[in-house]
């Protein structure tokens, strides 16, 4: 059953990174801080489909072995995401949010339905990991309301409420350029994994990733990161140098795609 919205009174959301930060000691200058600068540059951005193949492509292939930076990298988000979700959620906030887990299976009937509830009626409803044994991560607790749980409610309320974003892959690709920004370099890395390289298998396989404790190749990341840009009239241009889009690269990106074609039949998903 849906939580019923309970919490009265139309809200800005209040509670901005730099001030959840303090609980993390994770700098955020006020630029990348503020949703209405830095989210509309974000969102010019659209994903490389190329690009997001090779993406998708390296998270399928990487052995499934955290090593010691992967492990320190996946605590630090754990330890960073936990400071951002008691500052959003604290009662001393002038408008905190208040996150209920639960086992509903689609709380919400989509993005537009999430941001209203949290923006609006400071409610918001997350399905809990710990209903799918599936769906459990290897480095962050997957029990009801944990890490991972508490991780995955920051990224709808710093993500797709704050800057108002979709669930399409595009309003992905956009929340978590944004999202990275409130984290530290080490912590950035894991992060990458888990809103970009899981949604990457998504948009281009059809199907949900495994989850996956590993660190994506920081050169592939950086060429990613750059998107697609928004021409004036709605065209769409790479933001990848030429000299970066060679031969060698257009022959890694065919050979991802070919391996990412071999797992899946599905091509092109949005969302």
């Amino acid at each position: 059953m849906r939580v019923a919205r309970t919490l009265s009174g139309k809200h800005q959301l209040a509670v901005g990174p730099a001030t959840a930060a303090i609980q993390t000691g994770v700098r955020v200058d006020n630029h990348s801080a503020d949703p209405a600068h830095h989210g509309s540059r974000v969102a010019e951005r659209r994903v490389d489909p190329a690009l997001a193949r090779e993406v998708a492509a390296a998270y399928l292939d990487a052995p499934a072995r955290p090593d010691p930076l992967t492990a320190a990298a996946y605590a630090r988000l754990v330890t960073e995401s936990d400071g951002f979700f008691a500052s959003l959620t604290s009662p001393d906030q002038p408008a905190p949010v208040h996150v209920v887990f639960s086992r509903c299976p689609v709380p919400y009937r989509d993005a537009g339905e999430l941001i209203a509830s949290v923006t609006g009626d400071r409610v918001l409803e997350v399905t809990t990991v710990a209903a799918e044994a599936d769906r459990r991560h290897p480095l962050m607790d997957s029990g009801e309301g944990q890490a991972y749980d508490r991780f995955r409610a920051v990224h709808d309320i710093l993500g797709h409420a704050r800057l108002r974003l979709g669930f399409d892959r595009d309003g992905e690709f956009a929340t978590w350029l944004s999202q990275e920004r409130l984290h530290s370099p080490l912590a950035r890395q894991a992060l990458a994994t888990e809103l970009h390289g899981q949604h990457s298998v998504r948009w281009t396989t059809g199907e949900m990733a495994a989850p996956k404790a590993v660190l994506l190749d920081g050169t592939l990341l950086r060429r990613t990161r750059a998107g697609m840009r928004v021409r004036r009239g709605g065209s769409l241009a790479s933001a990848v140098p030429r000299r970066g889009r060679g031969a060698t690269a257009v022959a890694a990106r065919n050979r991802a795609s070919a391996a990412v074609a071999a797992r899946s039949p599905v091509s092109g998903v949005s969302g």
